[in-house]
């Protein structure tokens, strides 16, 4: 058990560091996404230690940040206020009005879309990006010229033209704060 207890050490030290990241991200471009990844790690990291607890293996549960909180509590107050929720007199009593229209508005209540605006498809165009950035790196550090480089990076993108390559970059170090 002991080997476990350091392995968790690890994996909590891994997810501590990630979710610090994810708060960057989602600071620099508050795509949802961040933060639901965010949840999905608290979440499953904790619900990993509940078994441990009767037997005293169990580590401090990661925190749910205040930036986290934030965004939650504020999806949180829009849910209730778009459906009209009254908190029932007895338990089994709903009273809550037109469920239908506020799933048609729960990806903008979440922050998943707004006018002209995806987070899915900008998390997509994010990590098209990175992977056509990494492309360029390794044929420079294989010793391709820029020229060279950035015709394979092109290739990978599927983009048509340098200047478009050099936008998502831009967009890429605004998002994620890269410094290259």
């Amino acid at each position: 058990m002991a080997s476990d207890l350091g392995y968790d050490e690890i994996r909590r030290a891994e997810y501590a560091e990630r979710l610090a990241i994810l708060e960057q991200q989602f600071c620099r471009a508050p795509n949802p996404i961040y933060a639901w990844f965010a949840v999905a790690m608290i979440a499953s990291f904790n619900s990993s230690q509940h078994s441990r607890v009767q037997s005293g293996t169990a580590l401090p549960e990661l925190e749910w940040s205040d930036w986290l909180l934030r965004y939650l509590g504020r999806a949180a107050f829009q849910i209730v206020r778009e459906t009209d929720f009254v908190v029932p007199d007895e338990p089994g009593d709903t009273d809550m009005t037109s469920p239908g229209t506020v799933t048609d508005r729960l990806p903008g209540i979440f922050g998943f879309t707004r006018r002209g605006w995806n987070a899915f498809d900008e998390l997509k165009r994010l990590n098209e990006a990175e992977r056509s950035r990494i492309v360029f790196l390794r044929e420079r550090k294989r010793g391709a010229s820029r020229r060279d480089a950035m015709e394979a990076a092109l290739n990978a993108s599927g983009l048509e033209s340098d200047r478009a390559l050099e936008r998502r970059w831009q967009l890429l170090r605004r998002a994620w704060g890269d410094e290259t």
